[in-house]
């Protein structure tokens, strides 16, 4: 079934814009290079990264924290510059088809479904720091969390934006870039500003 939507979309692109055939050839050529790059690294990547699928992508100036728990799913592209800072409870479990664009940080406890898009320099904030003690540097003050961030199947992030620790973003959402999420996100809703509140639902604009 995803195939086949995925090949009605290269059609329609193709009858609208002659020149993507173009752009087609160029995707096909780098991701050759990538899964013979992946193949051959393969047994270097096992050792630094731990448990990654093999189909995945992550560029070499990655910064991963807490390898043992980090998981990457099939096919996950994990692109120039992210930071995968895992939290000691949950960690960062990101599913299959996600797709992490450059520069987004993303720390503690913080799970990511299947097909999501993160654009550039998106924060995820699983985890915070506790201040409780006056007397006492916070940067010597324990860790604390209100369960992390889940992000179902299906979101897309603006760029810029910040998810903050207890948030649960449902299937189907869209945060406008520049946003801060601070409240839980119902399906297919599309919120925006800071503190993000719902703009639409996605069904609310249907034809």
């Amino acid at each position: 079934m995803d195939v086949l939507l995925k090949f009605k979309s290269i059609q329609t692109r193709l009858k609208n814009n002659p020149r993507y055939f173009f752009f087609l050839i160029e995707k096909s050529l780098r991701l050759f290079l990538r899964i013979v790059g992946g193949l051959l690294l393969f047994p270097f990547r096992f050792i630094l990264y731990g448990d990654v699928s093999i189909s995945s992508y992550i560029s070499f100036d990655v910064s991963i924290r807490n390898t043992k728990n980090v998981y990457l799913g099939k096919k996950t592209e994990i692109n120039k510059g992210v930071v995968l800072w895992a939290g000691i409870d949950k960690g960062i479990y990101i599913e299959n088809h996600s797709q992490i664009n450059p520069y987004v940080t993303i720390y503690g406890d913080v799970k990511i479904g299947k097909y999501v898009m993160i654009a550039p320099h998106v924060m995820l904030a699983g985890g915070n720091h506790s201040f409780k003690f006056t007397n006492t540097p916070m940067i010597f003050q324990e860790s604390t969390s209100k369960g992390g961030i889940e992000i179902k199947d299906d979101v897309w992030i603006g760029a810029n934006s910040t998810i903050l620790d207890g948030v649960k973003i449902e299937r189907g959402a869209i945060i406008a870039a520049g946003s801060v999420v601070t409240k839980n996100v119902c399906a297919f809703d599309i919120v925006a500003g800071n503190p993000a509140k719902k703009i639409n639902n996605r069904f609310d604009l249907l034809p």
